[in-house]
Order: C-alpha cells, then structure tokens, then sequence
C-alpha cells in the first residue's frame, strides 16, 4: 500500500520548469475592446481640454472602431475546439436547489453524466443525475463519498464548486458556528472537492473545475462580513490554481472558470432589498439561475483554457472599485454604495433588532438616562438656591 502511495505521489509531483502559458486569453480580448472603444471619448476630452486637435485623431477613429468590432466578433466567435459533454462527468456541489440545479439540468441535456453533491436528500430530483448526501465542508466526508462516486460512476471530468450558504447577519450578529460555516461552504469546500478529484485530471491532461464565487468577493458590503471574505477567498484560490495548473503541474489543458455573478433570484437571496430607482435596477439588474447556468455551460463547451464570468455587465466595474485596487478615490467608492444601497441590501435577514439597532438603541437610552440626570440635577440646584 505505501509503495502505491508513493508512485501516485511521484506521478503528479509539480514540474520545477514552468511551461509556456497562453498569456492572451478572451478576457484579455473584452478588456482590449472596451480600452479602444472607451480610449475615444478619454483622448477626445483631453484634447478638447487642451484645445488642440491633431489631424492623426480622426484618421484613426474608423481603425480603431474596426479593431473592436473585430475583437468583440472574436470573443463570441472563438475558434477555440468545443469540449463534447457527451463523453463528461460533471460533479457539481450544492446542485439540490438553486443554480446548481439548472446547471445540473443543462449539462444533462447536452449528454454529460451529472453526479450532485448535497447536503440532505433533494426535495426534487432530476431524472438522469446521480445524487450522493455530502457534507463537503467536511474533509473527511468528501474523501469517502469521492471514492463511492468514483467507484459508482467514474472519475469526474468537470468539477463545479457551486455549494454556498449566506447568513445576512452584521458581524456581532454572528456566531462562532455561523462564520465557521460560511467559510467551511463557501471555502473550505473548494480546496477538500478540488484535492479530491484533480489528481486524475492531471494525470490525463483534462478536466475542468469551476469556482462560483460572487461580486461580493471583490467589494465588501454591510451585513455580509462573512459571505464577501468567504467568496474573495474563493478569487484567490481560483488565481492560485490556475497558476498552479499552468506553471508547477505543466496541465494547462486543465481548463478553470471563475464565475462572478451579481444577484442572482434564487431562494437564498429572496429577501435581498433590491434598489428602487428604475434606472438603478437597469444598471444592475438581477439574474435567474437559468442564465446564470447557461452562461455556465457556454464555459464548459468553449474551449477556453481560463474564463472568467462577470455577470452582468455591472460586475465588470467591481475589480476597479475594490479598495484594494486602489484605482479609484475613497470617496467615489463610498458615494457609489450610498447611491446602490448595497450596505442596505441584508436588512431583511439577521435578528430584529439587530446589532447596530441595538447599539443605537442603547445609545438613545443613554442620552435619555443623562437628561433625566440633568433634570433630576437642575431641579435639585434650583430648590437649594430658592
């Protein structure tokens, strides 16, 4: 058994020279179109601010309205070879309820063979998908249901770390058991199904593992302490892997999608408050499951060696308005969260009152308690002096 062990060891062990990487990817060819196309108005305002127009200008704007076309043509008709889910397995974690259940309805419908972990027995079951009770939070449990799975139906080719929980609660809200459970979910779960089913991908130079992370993981909001540190934990293990991948185990041909959607209608966020201004809810407008998924599948079936889903367009700005970015003033970043609302959103989850209601609530009683002093204090002044 220790010699088995060892030669499984030495067969994935990382290579010492990094291989060549495909550095361009699509999202290099989106972020290269809106450069070129937003680079018109920019130079336009500074010259006209500098009350100077050079001929060159003009000469270039069809050029470069041309390249975006061309750029904007070659993201959605990308030459790269589709993957047949036909001849895939797809594991997909929290794929009960929610969008990990459209998603497991769709790969279905392209022949993919579906094995759903879940945390209890599904309420509604999928004709066609395999379902395993899994606790994947927990390491241990994922390592014995992993071998029954393999054992049952094979090693999965497509690994989907979809399973997420959210609580809603400001941070004195939360218990010890609750933060632990957001990251267990929401992390720690990726690391446990990840080291569970790569190493067959590497040996056989295929496979796929997307990370379902949200636009909260790159710009913290109120009352979600524990869900936006949580999903950013999940953006830097995706970058983290996908390097790994490409530089350390040379198995660029392992493909990897990080998926940043917005708000997305599902049970878990019903009670989310949504913006009230029409213009905003344009802006920033929420997404079924189902779109979700398909954009999804249109990953699995792509070809691309890295994709990175910002749904929608919205979610393309957070990376700049993340703090950490520091690419744009605090105080464009704090008026862009008083005019969305975001730090309201939560509101409707948590205890009533919650803790800075009750805080304030203190703090009321306190200036009360002091007045009632202060009256008590003047009235006795005043009959000593009369």
């Amino acid at each position: 058994m220790d010699n088995t062990k060892e030669e499984t060891q030495d067969e994935i062990q990382p290579v010492k020279v990094p291989p060549l990487r495909r550095i361009f990817t699509v999202d290099d060819a989106v972020w290269l179109m809106w450069i070129v196309l937003l680079g018109i108005p920019v130079v336009s305002f500074v010259m006209l601010a500098l009350g100077y127009y050079h001929p060159l200008f003009y000469k270039l704007i069809g050029p470069c309205l041309t390249l975006a076309a061309a750029l904007g043509w070659a993201v959605y008709l990308s030459p790269a070879s589709k993957v047949d889910l036909s001849e895939d397995i797809v594991l997909i974690t929290g794929g009960a309820t929610g969008l990990g259940f459209e998603l497991s309805r769709k790969v279905l419908k392209r022949g993919a063979t579906v094995v759903v972990l879940c945390h209890h027995e599904p309420v509604e079951r999928e004709p066609g998908v395999k379902y395993y009770v899994c606790d994947v939070s927990d390491r241990e449990t994922v390592a014995r249901v992993g071998k029954v799975v393999r054992e049952e139906v094979g090693h999965p080719t497509v690994v989907v770390n979809n399973a997420g929980v959210v609580n809603g609660k400001l941070l004195l809200d939360l218990s010890e058991e609750e933060i632990k459970n957001s990251f267990g979910v929401n992390t720690m779960a990726a690391f446990w199904v990840t080291q569970e089913y790569l190493s067959p991908m590497l040996r056989a130079r295929r496979g796929h593992i997307v990370n379902i992370s949200s636009v909260l993981g790159l710009i913290g909001v109120a009352q979600c302490s524990d869900y936006c540190a949580s999903k950013a934990a999940t953006v830097a293990f995706h970058q983290s892997l996908r390097n790994e991948l490409d530089y350390r185990y040379d198995a660029s041909e392992v493909r990897t999608t990080l998926v940043l959607p917005g708000h997305i209608l599902t049970r878990m966020f019903t009670k989310t408050i949504l913006p009230n201004s029409l213009w905003l809810r344009m802006l920033t407008p929420s997404l079924t499951a189902s779109e979700v998924a398909d954009a999804i599948v249109g990953a699995l079936g792509g070809g691309k060696a890295n994709t990175v889903l910002r749904l929608p367009f919205f979610t393309q700005c957070a990376r700049l308005l993340n703090p950490g970015s520091a690419l744009v003033p605090d105080i464009v970043l704090r008026l862009s969260h008083w005019v969305s609302g975001a730090d309201w959103a939560m509101a409707n989850y948590g205890p009533r009152p919650d803790a800075g209601q009750r805080i304030e609530l203190e703090r009321a009683a306190k200036r009360q308690a002091d007045a009632e002093r202060k009256a008590t204090s003047d009235a006795a002044f005043e009959a000593e002096n009369s």
